[in-house]
């Protein structure tokens, strides 16, 4: 096992070996998660989601990083873009438990609650 993770930091191999020798090993994805989480916000990194009707070139995903970066605090955004054709147009955004929703789909929703309602 040692010799599986040679190349890893000496804290980390040991942290490991520790887990795996007390039968926890399968917290790993959590640690990771956690160390993650803490690494981004130190360096003021948020994680996004940005569901679009096609996929979103770099230049548009720099652009989102860059409006919404300053309204959430943080520096940068590192966004993930998954293609939603139900969206019709536009961007709904996701960055932790806030929506953003600028889609046309969105925007027919928000009409019709108005008619309706």
């Amino acid at each position: 096992i040692k010799e599986t993770f040679a190349s890893v930091s000496t804290p980390l191999r040991n942290t490991l070996l520790l887990l795996l020798e007390r039968h926890r090993i399968d917290i790993v994805p959590q640690l990771a998660q956690q160390f993650t989480d803490l690494v981004n916000e130190a360096r003021g990194v948020a994680e996004a989601t940005a569901y679009s009707a096609r996929p979103l070139t770099e230049e548009e995903k720099r652009a989102l990083s860059d409006v919404f970066a300053k309204k959430m605090g943080k520096t940068t955004l590192r966004i993930e873009n998954i293609v939603d054709p139900s969206l019709i147009g536009g961007v709904k955004l996701r960055i932790g438990n806030r929506i953003y929703d600028g889609s046309i789909s969105g925007k027919l929703k928000q009409i019709q609650r108005q008619l309706i309602g």
